[in-house]
């Protein structure tokens, strides 16, 4: 599929049509509206109806409908042309040319997305936040249910017993699956090995097995104690979270879905709703081969996962997503309307259950920042507030410039 950031003719009609049922002082008067003429190869272009009937638009082709456009209002207003990214919107398959598919290459445009096409022709006001947009009242956040919990009885809320029960499960097949006996490991079992793996993130050594060591320096009583090495390496060894007949191609990280699917459940049905909550990435340190492997440069962690994270502003982690690269198809429904940083967080805010659907504040950083992301948090009952970098504001917002702002140096705000 090829991608541009323009709108094509069959969209602008749509949205024009749109306007024919807006109320008369909404209404937008057209000047203008032009096409872009066809590729040099094609060898015609004409429309389908005679010629003393030609020029109507239920005669123009497949060609003229799909080709870029803009239309100028007598306000001077465009629609279409070239758009930033955030106005990247409703864009028809340009690879699927008349003939290829046998379908007919005029979509129609969806509700949803002549919404946002009509935010172009938006009315920039200069006013107070705090007049314009009243908060409603959040109910207060109760944790009494958890206040005697130990840190163990915590992390046991969400690596629970039915994750564990899976996890033995998926070990026995995987046992078969390799033609092995059954190791037999028990749930009990797995639970010292994940505390022999949490034990290892703060007492590092430059091997596992140096836990068993007999120098001083280097002997770990505790894990000593509780698990035999060769036992820990025999559950390394088998330790599994999915059906190896699921493989799925299209995701990367399907080897783990049932894992991040559970722990993702598990910190929703413990989320004590709070007003103020952030949206962020979030390196997880990795160093071996993986096809998700990332390297930021400037990050404290540079090499690793990246976890697109929704956090309350104490630290919990109400929801994560594991950045998949430009081949994960799970959120595209999303990317063409918010792009691709921005989508998951669409998708975590879908997966909120409905009794904890409140009017939250969301905070993102210049990364995320769209005026569609922001339109349509407000659509659903969300207060957006983030950082936005001056290429993804529109044409008709006369904001000052910052070359501007450095070179008369005025204060900050």
């Amino acid at each position: 599929m090829s991608t541009n950031n323009r709108l094509n003719l069959a969209q602008i009609l749509q949205v024009l049509e749109e306007f024919e049922h807006a109320e008369e002082t909404e209404r937008q008067q057209v000047d203008a509206i032009y096409i872009t003429p066809p590729e040099a190869d094609v060898l015609s272009d004409e429309d389908s109806g005679d010629e003393d009937d030609a020029g109507l638009i239920d005669n123009l082709s497949s060609r003229q409908l799909a080709a870029p456009a803009e239309v100028v209002f007598t306000n001077d207003e465009r629609l279409g042309g070239e758009l930033n990214e955030d106005q990247e919107l409703g864009e028809l398959n340009q690879d699927q040319e008349l003939g290829d598919s046998g379908e007919d290459p005029v979509q129609d445009v969806e509700e949803e997305e002549v919404v946002h096409l009509l935010q172009g022709l938006r009315t920039w006001n200069k006013r107070r936040l705090e007049n314009h947009v009243p908060l409603n009242t959040f109910p207060e956040s109760d944790f009494s249910r958890y206040r005697d919990f130990s840190a163990v009885e915590l992390f046991q809320l969400f690596f629970d017993d039915t994750l564990y029960d899976h996890i033995v499960v998926e070990i026995r097949k995987y046992a078969a699956y390799k033609n092995k006996p059954d190791p037999n490991i028990t749930r009990n079992e797995l639970k010292c090995f994940i505390g022999i793996l949490i034990i290892s993130g703060y007492s590092t050594t430059p091997s596992y097995r140096y836990y068993w060591d007999s120098g001083s320096d280097m002997r770990n009583e505790m894990i000593h104690s509780a698990m035999r090495r060769n036992r820990v390496k025999q559950i390394i060894s088998f330790l599994h979270f999915e059906d190896m007949e699921n493989f799925t191609a299209s995701d990367k990280m399907w080897k783990l879905k049932p894992l991040l699917n559970r722990l993702n459940d598990n910190f929703m049905e413990h989320f004590i709703p709070m007003q103020h909550l952030n949206y962020d990435e979030s390196m997880i340190a990795y160093f071996g081969r993986h096809g998700c492997k990332q390297f930021i440069r400037g990050k404290p962690i540079r090499f690793g996962f990246k976890a697109w994270c929704l956090n309350t502003f104490n630290g919990y982690l109400v929801n994560f997503d594991i950045y998949q690269g430009r081949k994960d198809s799970a959120v595209s429904k999303y990317e063409k309307h918010f792009g691709k940083c921005a989508a998951p967080m669409m998708k975590m805010l879908d997966k909120m259950p409905q009794e904890k659907k409140l009017q939250y504040c969301l905070y993102f950083d210049n990364l995320f920042t769209g005026m569609n992301l922001l339109h349509q948090l407000k659509e659903i009952g969300i207060l957006g507030t983030g950082t936005i970098r001056e290429n993804r504001l529109p044409k008709e917002c006369k904001i000052i410039s910052s070359k501007e702002i450095k070179i008369k140096k005025k204060p900050r705000g």
